[in-house]
């Protein structure tokens, strides 16, 4: 005989092995529903959880919630309060072009594991593109559509909205593992000559580039009190983003994201004369400089009811269009600006730095996210190591 418990909120009993029905009456109307539980001492909270979103009317059954509808919830309740306004804007863009034209009219307990694993694969191939360029989705784009499937139905299922989330196990497609575009030593040497021709500013913003391997946020959000002249290191503290014409600053994704690098003693004194220059320049602005109470290292103005305010953070998507600007003029290479990063870990690489302080530098949380990385440029500085033993085989060494 099935084990019933009954509450003042109502009641469930046992219908299987772990396995147990909610029942609460609500307006004289009564709701079900099945959940699955390790221990029996869950179910009075669930119950109470079931009965407080049937009351605020928040609670669709299982089997008539569309995606498309409980992806609004999920937008409410958790997509706006918990990413970062680029991390919401890409995932957002991801959901309307692929997810929900795909799902969003299906039931949530009717999406299967198999099917989002095939759906997911399916995107790399060629012809899945909605901008019109041939082959398929990138493994960055297919990645963030996994993520946003995962946090989707995670969120169903803590919502007691389905009793399995199908993406639990659906691991993300491997995707083709391109090979970083990075300049060579001889190119760097040539990029650093040509930024002489250039404004300080933008000088130096790329030798910080190039010199620490930052990203394009971090540099952005870089304020003067991040830089530690006595000690010459830079402490990485936030990250700063542009959506809707407008800048926010946020604290790194990763607790390794918050990190130190040490800067050339050179380079430093350069910063230190241009921090000079900034001081020189922000007290003569007065009450033209902006408010907030930032001082970042690089900004630019901007025109606000026919005034021009100074100190405004630069757009990062400034940055990759002076960038782009600056190799094409000079006849250059072209990688993207990103690519720096990649460019600063290979050099030192290839310079026999160890490869946990290359991880540190770079923020990330584990050695082998570099180690996958970089995999090309520690198989070369491996043959340059192996190629020391060579000595071994010298005619003076024989005799």
């Amino acid at each position: 005989m099935a084990k019933r418990s009954r509450k003042a909120t109502g009641y469930y009993e046992q219908t299987g092995v772990k396995s147990y029905r909610l029942t609460v009456t609500v307006n004289k109307k009564r709701h079900r529903k099945t959940v699955r539980v390790e221990k029996e001492s869950e179910l009075q909270r669930l119950l109470i959880q079931f009965a407080k979103e049937i009351r605020e009317a928040d609670y669709v059954e299982p089997s008539k919630i569309k995606l498309k509808n409980f992806i609004e919830l999920w937008i409410e309740r958790f997509a706006k309060k918990t990413y970062a306004p680029s991390t919401y804007t890409s995932r957002m863009n991801c959901i309307n072009t692929y997810i929900l034209p795909e799902f969003g009219e299906r039931t949530l307990g009717s999406i299967k594991k198999n099917e989002l694993s095939d759906f997911l694969h399916d995107l790399m191939k060629d012809g899945t593109r909605r901008d019109g360029k041939e082959g398929g989705l990138s493994a960055g784009t297919v990645e963030t559509i996994h993520r946003a499937l995962q946090s989707v139905f995670k969120f169903a299922k803590e919502r007691s909205h389905i009793q399995v989330n199908p993406m639990e196990s659906v691991k993300k497609p491997k995707g083709e593992i391109l090979e970083k575009e990075v300049y060579s030593t001889e190119e760097i040497a040539t990029v650093i000559e040509l930024l002489e021709k250039e404004d300080t500013k933008w000088r130096l913003l790329i030798l910080l580039a190039i010199f620490t391997g930052m990203r394009r946020g971090e540099i952005t959000g870089l304020e003067w009190k991040h830089i530690d002249f006595e000690n010459g290191v830079i402490n990485i503290q936030q990250a700063l983003t542009y959506t809707d014409k407008t800048y926010h600053l946020r604290k790194p994704k990763t607790k390794s994201s918050i990190r130190s690098i040490g800067l050339p003693s050179e380079f430093l004194n350069e910063l230190k004369a241009f921090h000079h220059q900034a001081k020189i320049d922000r007290l003569a602005s007065a009450e033209l400089w902006n408010k907030g109470g930032y001082f970042f290292v690089f900004s630019s103005p901007r025109v606000i009811e026919d005034k021009t305010v100074f100190g405004h953070p630069l757009n990062p998507s400034s940055v990759t269009t002076w960038w782009r600007r600056f190799t094409l003029k000079n006849n250059l290479k072209f990688i993207p600006f990103h690519s720096l990063r990649h460019t600063s870990a290979t050099w030192l690489i290839m310079s026999g730095e160890n490869i946990k302080t290359v991880s540190s530098r770079l923020g990330h949380s584990k050695i082998q996210t570099t180690l996958d990385i970089y995999t090309k440029a520690l198989q070369e500085a491996d043959k340059v190591a192996s190629d020391k033993f060579n000595v071994f085989f010298s005619k003076e060494n024989k005799a």
